[in-house]
């Protein structure tokens, strides 16, 4: 991973004793993104009605997008290593529209978003899950990125219907925007700019 000059931005996050999630391997998780540990996990619940934003409930990284994704899925879906970039993509859709199809339990956890520190699906991640995919009531807003991930993001794919993905240039959903319906290979003029995220049907 390159080295890349990072501005702290505002963050709703709960200190790491708050975590959620308990990976099936646990080896080098880390509260923040790191050389050693570049695959982030952000939980969030949707936005209740009356507020204007979601609550962060955790945050955490991994040495690889495998370990990262295991952990934001509960340990439901495994992306072996040497697989394409497009072939673990596929996976998460899969595993997730089998769960979709289900009656959703307190358990169930969903992908509904994965950044890329580089362009074209490369580099770092930050992968940003929630209870329930998107629908015409359930959305997700996190006002701030989590250690390490301020103005850093140069592509982003959605899943679990999150097909209106946006991305704000500053805290609090402010500044310029750039739509994602739901995948962005490129940012354009919003690259190396995001500040805060947003979610919906």
């Amino acid at each position: 991973m390159h080295t890349r000059r990072v501005v702290s931005a505002t963050l709703l996050i709960v200190p790491l004793a708050a975590l959620m999630f308990v990976p099936t391997r646990s080896y080098g998780q880390s509260p923040r993104m790191t050389e050693e540990n570049p695959h982030c996990v952000a939980a969030l619940e949707p936005v209740r009605p009356g507020a204007k934003r979601s609550k962060v409930t955790s945050f955490s990284c991994y040495p690889t997008l495998s370990d990262a994704v295991l952990a934001a899925t509960n340990g439901a879906v495994w992306l072996p290593p040497d697989e394409d970039l497009r072939t673990q993509l596929d996976r998460i859709n899969e595993q997730q529209l089998k769960k979709a199809r289900k009656p959703l339990s307190t358990k169930d956890t969903y992908v509904i978003a994965i950044d890329y520190w580089d362009a074209n699906y490369q580099g770092a991640t930050l992968t940003w899950t929630a209870p329930a995919p998107c629908d015409s009531v359930t959305s997700y807003q996190a006002t701030g990125m989590g250690p390490g991930w301020n103005d850093v993001v140069s592509s982003t794919r959605g899943f679990a219907n999150c097909n209106t993905n946006v991305l704000y240039e500053n805290v609090y959903f402010g500044g310029a925007l750039q739509i994602c319906s739901p995948d962005c290979a490129g940012l354009g003029a919003m690259n190396d700019k995001t500040s805060s995220r947003s979610w919906s049907f």
